[in-house]
């Protein structure tokens, strides 16, 4: 008898064995991403690769902007979206926007110009996106250098639109984004810094300035943010940046100005050659007229507003930089293009309202936002607001509010003790002898507010003068407690509720301070409290 063996392989098992790591692989991180989503849950817009978080690298001011904004406002749901450039970013404060169309929620997404008009574009899709009762979009800009031209929109700087669409709204990059995304940074953090030894865990994202006063600032005040202005304080050249060379503007001849100016690209209404449509096209049509697409597309009115504009750039001289009747010209086609959409005419201020020629200066913002209430009243009339029973709240209001000058705040006016504004603290009183306050209150409320500080004359908390939203406060009591001084005021609930609890809190201890110059006198200011009236203060 004759027996045969035969050896079966299955060839199933044959196949896949070299694979076996990767499923494996694929196994595990599947199990890890479903545990850190089970246990964590992170938002999902917090999943993404949106900060480069370099090693011993500063992320740009405009880049922390663009995504703190992004996510910070992921549930806002608003009325009236705006985005565009760092103008709209300085000069909107949507607060007081809103006191001049009761029951609107208005949010500024306004970034800076290395988005670009596709990055302004990709901001406001976005945000349209997960805002079902937005009914208005304002795309805000400078007309000086700001307009719909190749550098703004397929130049070669390197501009941030595509990464925000990336990491925000392409559905493809989206599908592949993992939760632990959101933990990117505290993992890259303990890894460069050997578990945190070379950092401390708390250490803010960015020591820049102006990105520590937006962090402290920009939940409350719907995204806007203080102009950095200028160093010290003082007046400079608004044109500095395009005109080096020239100390101060109204001192320099025409001529000057005209060869200073010629170095640079005539801003005009700026043409290129479509491949799709074979001809030339403006760009001021192709540009605006995907905006005026994007808003039909989500049901929304397009409204283009235009910073104003320093009235020195209206001058001859200026016509080597900026061809203001191209600019027109193309404004009145697009209005003929595009009956639904309504363009806002180009204002012309005086130059001293402006820190440079393309923002308006901290200590005008207040006026530019009411200047933009005032267009969006006349356009809103009296239609109302989408219902409210879907609208997140936008602004963060605070009960107790305790600002320590040794800490990032949002302010103006204020030095540190060697008379510079580079970094925080910033607690001593610049050279207008006054410093203002951003923050936020609580509705429905009158506030007790006081501030502490030292100085080398007691009588200075008896003649410190302090306003609320413009508006003088009045005084209750001050006291000396070892050798801090400490003043306190009533801010009534009318000044509260002005703009919805937005507060410019405004100090003014010029009376003691000129008497010797200003110089000779020493004031440290420490810390602002404010808290509902009648509650005894800490």
């Amino acid at each position: 008898m004759q027996f045969s063996f035969s050896v079966v392989v299955n060839p199933m098992n044959s196949s896949i064995s070299p694979f076996k790591p990767w499923l494996l692989a694929l196994l595990a991180l599947v199990i890890i991403e479903l545990t850190y989503y089970g246990v964590i849950r992170p938002p999902r817009i917090t999943w993404n690769s949106f900060l480069d978080l370099n090693y011993a690298e500063t992320e740009s001011f405009q880049r922390l902007v663009a995504h703190d904004k992004i996510v910070a406002f992921d549930k806002a749901d608003p009325n009236i979206i705006q985005v565009g450039d760092s103008s709209g970013l300085h000069s909107v404060q949507p607060p007081v926007v809103m006191s001049h169309i009761p029951g609107w929620n208005y949010l500024n997404m306004s970034v800076a110009t290395n988005l670009g008009y596709n990055g302004y574009y990709n901001m406001a899709r976005l945000q349209l996106e997960r805002s079902p009762n937005a009914r208005y979009l304002v795309l805000y800009t400078s007309p000086m250098g700001g307009v719909p031209r190749k550098l703004l929109w397929d130049g070669e700087q390197k501009l941030m639109a595509p990464q925000i669409h990336n990491e925000f709204i392409s559905p493809l990059h989206r599908l592949i984004q993992l939760p632990t995304l959101a933990a990117r940074k505290e993992v890259i953090d303990y890894g460069y810094y050997l578990g945190y030894r070379l950092k401390s865990r708390n250490e803010p994202i960015s020591t820049n300035r102006g990105y520590l006063a937006f962090d402290a600032v920009f939940r409350s005040s719907n995204g806007w943010t203080r102009e950095t202005d200028i160093e010290g304080d003082v007046k400079a050249n608004i044109y500095k940046v395009i005109l080096p060379e020239v100390d101060a503007y109204e001192n320099a001849s025409p001529e000057m100005v005209r060869n200073g100016l010629r170095k640079f690209p005539k801003v005009t209404d700026e043409k290129f050659y479509n491949w799709k449509t074979l001809t030339y096209e403006s760009y001021f049509d192709h540009i605006y007229g995907r905006f005026a697409e994007l808003a039909k597309e989500y049901g929304v009115k397009l409204v283009i507003i235009f910073n104003p504009v320093p009235a020195s750039a209206s001058r001859a001289e200026f016509e080597e930089f900026i061809e203001w009747n191209a600019i027109k010209a193309g404004l009145n086609r697009l209005r003929s293009m595009h009956p639904g959409v309504i363009v806002t005419d180009i204002d012309f201020w005086p130059d001293e309202k402006f820190s440079v020629f393309s923002h308006i200066s901290t200590l005008n913002s207040t006026e530019s936002s009411h200047r933009v209430g005032m267009i969006l009243r006349k356009i809103i009339g009296n239609e109302q607001p989408a219902s409210r029973s879907r609208l997140k709240p936008i602004a963060v209001s605070q009960g107790d509010v305790d600002i320590d000058f040794s800490k990032p705040y949002a302010g103006y006016g204020w030095t540190d003790q060697a008379g510079t504004t580079n970094q925080f603290p910033l607690q001593y009183v610049g050279p207008r002898n006054k410093g203002w306050i951003y923050t936020s209150l609580k509705e429905g409320s009158a506030y007790t507010v006081r501030a502490v500080f030292r100085g080398d004359v007691s009588e200075m908390a008896q003649r410190l003068l302090f306003k609320a939203n413009g508006l003088s406060m009045q005084k209750l009591v001050t006291g000396q407690t070892g050798d801090e001084l400490w003043a306190e005021w009533l801010v009534p609930k009318e000044a509260v509720d002005s703009y919805r609890g937005w507060m410019t809190l405004e100090f003014d201890l010029s009376d003691v301070l000129r008497e010797t110059g200003g110089r000779e006198r020493t004031v440290e200011f420490l810390r602002v409290m404010a808290i509902p009236h009648g509650q005894p203060l800490h």
